[in-house]
């Protein structure tokens, strides 16, 4: 099944298989208009590291920004995903545990 959402601007999840272009290539986020990506940190930072083979963002042209959520106190993002949002003038931003959590704040970013 092929869900298509039209009016999603805003998309946070706590997980995905593989890659993170794997779960951006699928239609429900490729074909939405999604200005914010909300990933948690943790599971960003279990993921294989290294650069990516193509940006994972290319297929999002409204994305603005992109959310790392529950981080801890002096986390930075992988470089491969700094790259990546620099490249496609996201902007990154991080939010606490107890941030993260609140999707009306995210929504307001």
């Amino acid at each position: 099944m092929k869900l298509k959402f039209p009016k999603l601007r805003v998309f946070k999840t706590g997980a995905w298989e593989g890659p993170i272009s794997n779960l951006l290539e699928k239609p429900m986020i490729a074909f939405s208009p999604i200005e914010v990506l909300a990933l948690k940190s943790d599971v960003v930072d279990s993921k294989p590291k290294g650069k990516f083979r193509a940006n994972p963002f290319l297929n999002l042209p409204t994305l603005r920004r992109l959310v790392f959520c529950e981080v801890q106190p002096g986390y930075s993002a992988p470089s491969a995903y700094i790259k990546a949002c620099n490249a496609r003038r996201v902007e990154c931003v991080y939010l606490s545990p107890k941030d993260g959590e609140d999707v009306s704040l995210i929504m307001k970013l």
